[in-house]
């Protein structure tokens, strides 16, 4: 193991991730404009591991705990303050279970045999009493600890999809936004070496207010050539938006873009993702986006029921796909050999009303091709007949 001479916090210290937009009932809960979301801290190098987030007003440099909400906050009444206390095994009986609100660090329920990962000081327990009851709390002398040893290596980061290096430290879900400042200990890779101590302010605005990114994307001929490109349209102000390459161990930064709408052009074959950037370390990604040669690998469960639709179909190469489902839509169009000829997204989040986007295929030969389009965990495929 690589050790680290200090512990820090990564330049990007924290995330939001939006897990899951709420439409209609969860089970037996009807959680119909709620949102779940989860809260990350990022670390500078993997082997660092959070040990603690606090409040102690007595200390030098930092804030007390304190978390808002400026709607209700969602607590399944079997739930638990602690994530590693949240008993998976129910979801398939008790589905809203799974969006319960927490706190955590690392662990996200006791799976591993139940082991005691997390706990709270005395002083905490008390008041995270009161988050348990739906309340907002503040938290001025005390704090939620993790055990990191061998057994137990939950406040070590993780490397997400992206190749952030982060620690899960919380869930919500509310109808509202919420605004959590807090203290984070770090130390490097167990070694009980110096540590650092921050403070930090995070906002679930962050992600709900973030700009809405849409893209289109044409993959590599081959997987030797650099012909790929990427079409992209932010609808909201944004300080810069980048695009990265996701290689097997990194994210690489390979270009930069000031403007709502350019293309990415000359890309090579492989994974990428575009980052919105709005200062304040506020940022966004993309899903991943597959500009390599031949058909994208997707788990696929057929769902005719989705609200979406390409017309006119017969066409002559230009056709609108239409998404009345309210959710980030990605779509592939591929011809009968599993080869990918354009993919991209439908944003429709604010569920207005449908969103159209125009699918050009008016350069290539009259056939048959399939449209995949992928909402959430489900796909429905459309076959679409090109015929000049």
């Amino acid at each position: 193991m690589t050790f680290a001479v200090n512990a820090q916090l990564a330049d990007q210290a924290y995330s939001v991730e939006a897990v899951k937009h709420h439409e209609g009932m969860v089970g037996n809960t009807d959680l119909t404009g709620f949102t779940t979301y989860r809260v990350y801290v990022h670390l500078q190098n993997q082997s660092d591991f959070v040990s603690a987030i606090y409040g102690d007003e007595r200390a030098d440099n930092t804030i007390p705990f304190n978390l808002d909400f400026t709607c209700d906050l969602y607590q399944h009444p079997d739930g638990a303050f602690l994530g590693n206390n949240v008993q998976e095994a129910f979801y398939e009986y008790v589905p809203e279970m799974e969006y319960d609100s927490w706190f955590s660090i690392g662990a996200d329920n006791n799976s591993a045999g139940g082991a005691l990962t997390a706990f709270a000081e005395p002083a905490a327990t008390t008041v995270l009493t009161k988050f348990n009851n739906d309340q907002s709390l503040t938290i001025e002398d005390g704090a939620i600890f993790t055990l990191n040893d061998e057994e137990h290596p939950n406040g070590e980061a993780k490397l997400s999809q992206m190749g952030e290096k982060r620690v899960l430290i919380g869930q919500f879900t509310t109808c509202g936004d919420f605004n959590w400042c807090l203290n984070v200990q770090i130390f490097p890779s167990r070694s009980g070496g110096e540590q650092i101590r921050e403070s930090l302010c995070i906002s679930s605005e962050c992600v709900s207010n973030a700009a809405q990114l849409t893209w289109q994307a044409t993959p590599a001929s081959s997987e030797e050539s650099s012909d790929a490109s990427i079409a992209f349209n932010v609808e909201e102000d944004a300080t810069q938006v980048n695009l990265y390459q996701k290689t097997s161990t990194s994210s690489v930064l390979v270009a930069t873009a000031g403007e709502a709408q350019q293309n990415f052009e000359n890309l090579e074959a492989g994974l990428y993702f575009i980052e919105i950037d709005k200062g304040e370390y506020c940022k966004k990604n993309s899903e991943l986006i597959d500009l390599r040669s031949g058909s994208v690998n997707v788990d696929e469960n057929e769902n005719d029921n989705l609200n979406v639709a390409v017309y006119p179909n017969p066409g002559t190469g230009i056709y609108q796909l239409e998404v009345s489902e309210r959710a980030n839509v990605r779509y592939t169009v591929q011809d009968l050999q599993g080869r990918t000829i354009v993919t991209g997204n439908v944003n429709n989040i604010q569920g207005e009303g449908p969103v159209n986007k125009e699918l050009d295929i008016s350069s290539n030969a009259n056939g048959t091709y399939i449209v995949k389009v992928f909402v959430n965990d489900e796909v429905k495929n459309i076959r679409l007949i090109k015929a000049d």
